[in-house]
């Protein structure tokens, strides 16, 4: 049961992590097109 919710909050992170280094990746070519 706590190894199932440790599970649940990992893969929670693991979204959360790539969806902000695509985030940022987008943000960076943007910025790089603007200069």
């Amino acid at each position: 049961m706590c190894f199932q919710w440790v599970f649940t909050v990992y893969n929670m992170l693991l979204e959360i992590g790539f969806f902000a280094f695509r985030l940022i990746i987008l943000v960076k070519d943007k910025m790089k097109f603007h200069l």
